[in-house]
């Protein structure tokens, strides 16, 4: 080991490279999903199932297979409540954010909200929550 002189020991970064090097791992780490900025910003209670819910602005958990390995990953996708399908089932009509859509994928379908579903700690399908303006998933 070698001794570091004085000005080694104490140089601080700068507070932009110290935030650009935070904004990178924390970039890293919701690539890796070891972390989801997204859910801790979700309110605790979930929203309640009426015609209000109509305009809401959802993220909605798929499982997507990666092509490269075989192995599945889950994926926020995000859009906007267009209709309630079944009051008693919990079901509606989302319409897709377009920008996200793949070529060939519908850009409305029909869902389940459950209860149980709502904003999990572990994402899994049929996950939902509310999408968050600013927060990339």
């Amino acid at each position: 080991m070698t001794a570091l002189t004085i000005d080694e020991r104490f140089h601080a970064k700068s507070g932009e490279e110290f935030r650009r090097e935070m904004i990178e791992e924390r970039d890293r780490r919701e690539e890796e999903r070891e972390t989801d900025r997204a859910a801790r910003l979700q309110r605790n209670v979930m929203p309640e199932f009426n015609d209000e819910q109509i305009g809401f602005n959802i993220e909605y958990c798929f499982t997507y297979l990666d092509e490269e390995d075989g192995t599945e990953y889950p994926a926020w996708c995000d859009g906007v409540v267009e209709s309630i399908v079944n009051e008693r089932l919990r079901t509606v009509m989302i319409r897709w954010n377009t920008d996200k859509v793949a070529e060939g994928d519908a850009l409305v379908s029909k869902h389940p909200l459950m209860k149980s579903c709502w904003n999990p700690k572990n994402p899994k399908q049929n996950a939902w929550r509310e999408c968050i303006d600013g927060v990339d998933s």
